[in-house]
C-alpha cells in the first residue's frame, strides 16, 4: 500500500510541474514587428518598430528606430518607451501615449492612432508576429 501512495504522489509531483512549466511558457512576452504607415511624407521610420506585448503584466513596451524627418529635416535616435498599461481585450490591445491611444487589432495587426478628441492620426502600423526567419 505505501508503495502506491509514493507512486500517486510522484505522478502529482511530475502533473504539477508540468503545468507549471506550461504556464511559464505562455507566459512569455510576444514581440510583434510593425511597419508605419501613412505619415504624410513628414518624416520615415529607420527600420521596424518592435512592440513587446506582455499579457500577464497587462503592458506593452515600444522600442522606436531612429526616425528620419523631411519636413522640417532631421534625425531623431532610436528610443524605447513602456512598460505602459495596456487594456488586453479578446479582439484588441490598447493603449495611451498621451495625446494618443493605440489600438492594435488581434485578428488583422492594424494599429490605429487616436487623438485625444478622438481623430485618426496621419500614422498607422501594420504588426506581425515576429518569429526566427531561420
Amino acid at each position: 500500500m505505501s508503495k502506491n501512495i509514493v507512486k500517486n504522489a510522484n505522478r502529482a509531483l511530475i502533473i504539477t510541474a508540468l503545468l507549471i512549466l506550461s504556464q511559464s511558457a505562455l507566459a512569455d512576452p510576444t514581440s510583434l514587428i510593425c511597419t508605419e504607415k501613412g505619415t504624410a511624407g513628414f518624416y520615415t521610420y529607420d527600420g521596424a518598430l518592435v512592440v513587446d506585448l506582455d499579457d500577464t503584466q497587462h503592458t506593452v513596451v515600444l522600442h522606436y528606430p531612429g526616425i528620419t524627418f523631411i519636413q522640417p529635416v532631421g534625425h531623431r535616435e532610436a528610443s524605447t518607451i513602456g512598460p505602459i498599461p495596456a487594456t488586453y481585450s479578446a479582439d484588441s490591445i490598447t493603449f495611451s501615449i498621451p495625446p494618443t491611444s493605440i489600438t492594435i487589432s488581434r485578428l488583422t495587426g492594424e494599429a490605429v492612432i487616436l487623438t485625444a478628441d478622438g481623430r485618426s492620426m496621419a500614422e498607422s502600423w501594420n504588426c506581425h508576429v515576429g518569429a526566427k526567419q531561420f
